[in-house]
């Protein structure tokens, strides 16, 4: 076990080389870590009443629908033909791209990470969508999310961080359609329940960012990570935790990856409530799908109503009230739908 001075002496190398190589190309965080800070705090604060006193879901794997290949790529269809999008998987299956390992339901049990776990790599012409097969519904949930990157996947060269941002953006905010659509066609359980597994993930991600942008703040403005400079900007008692959780985390780009994460699903959860009120919304995140390699970052942006006010784009004080006041009201959609999980256990007993 590291003593503290070694993890600050850690901390501090790994930062110097932050700043010194990333700080430039990730400037959408690094210009904004005070903004990017209030919002983790306000996620933080508005979702803990929800996940702080209760126990972390977890999945039964006695109720979970199971479902085979084909049965997960027809429902999947389905739910692009109901949203009028023109994407057939089956093409992408046929075509080879589509990349599956398939476990047994006991070593899913055992190891969640297979559930969740997926990747599309490459470009449209020379990439693949790298997914697990569990033979369960909720793996459709994950291969969505993965479709949507390679739905407006290019042949880039090397993806920028602003698209590499709202590419995950999308997949999230179609993820969270997707688990509406199950839930709407009597797979209740198994949408609900990742979606309050998912945005527990979310909770805990922006509790961990709180503590990864704190550190940087000191190294940024001070020059060092230590007691005595961290006590300058913030609340000395919590140090030795804060600096536990940013060791915990640090590995190369993964501290950046946690701040794109939260701040990604945080703009998903808006453009997600944004189609809950009118489902007319899905021609804009459709509209951004489709432009996401020909336009600007700012423009991007603007075709779901986040406006460049101040020149602070996605973290303008508008935007960020929008995207907080999404989070409000998915907390009580969330509040509701552990209840009818909860109404469901009932009627099981009975």
């Amino acid at each position: 076990m590291a003593s503290l001075e070694e993890k600050e002496s850690i901390l501090n190398n790994d930062l110097n080389f932050t700043f010194n190589k990333y700080s430039t190309k990730d400037y959408i965080f690094f210009d904004n870590l005070d903004t990017i800070l209030g919002l983790c705090e306000l996620v933080k604060n508005t979702l803990g009443s929800l996940f702080e006193e209760t126990e972390v879901e977890s999945i039964d794997f006695r109720r979970v629908t199971r479902a085979d290949f084909l049965e997960k790529i027809r429902i999947i269809n389905n739910f692009y033909h109901d949203l009028k999008i023109d994407f057939d998987v089956n093409a992408v299956v046929n075509n080879g791209i589509f990349v599956v390992k398939t476990n047994s339901i006991e070593n899913t049990q055992s190891n969640l990470s297979l559930l969740y776990s997926g990747h599309s790599i490459g470009t449209k012409s020379r990439g693949y969508i790298d997914v697990n097969n569990n033979d369960i519904l909720m793996d459709s949930i994950v291969w969505v999310h993965e479709l949507t990157h390679y739905r407006n996947a290019d042949d880039y060269e090397e993806e920028t961080v602003e698209r590499s941002f709202l590419t995950e953006v999308l997949s999230f905010a179609y993820q969270y359609i997707y688990m509406d659509y199950l839930d709407k066609i009597g797979y209740t359980y198994d949408a609900l329940t990742f979606k309050l597994i998912d945005t527990r993930s979310l909770y805990k991600n922006a509790c961990d960012c709180i503590n990864i942008i704190k550190i940087y703040k000191t190294y940024d403005l001070l020059g060092e990570v230590s007691k005595e400079n961290y006590s300058r900007l913030y609340n000395e008692e919590e140090y030795e935790n804060v600096v536990d959780n940013f060791y915990t985390c640090h590995n190369g780009q993964t501290t950046i990856n946690k701040i794109r994460y939260a701040l990604a699903i945080a703009l998903s959860t808006y453009m997600y409530i944004e189609y809950k009120k009118d489902h007319k919304f899905l021609k804009r995140i459709e509209l951004l799908n489709n432009n996401i390699n020909e336009i600007s970052f700012k423009e991007c942006l603007r075709i779901v109503n986040i406006i460049n006010y101040n020149e602070e784009g996605i973290t303008d004080k508008h935007n960020i009230d929008k995207i907080l006041s999404s989070i409000l009201v998915l907390k009580e959609e969330l509040s509701k739908d552990r209840e009818r999980i909860k109404e469901e256990d009932k009627e099981l007993i009975k």
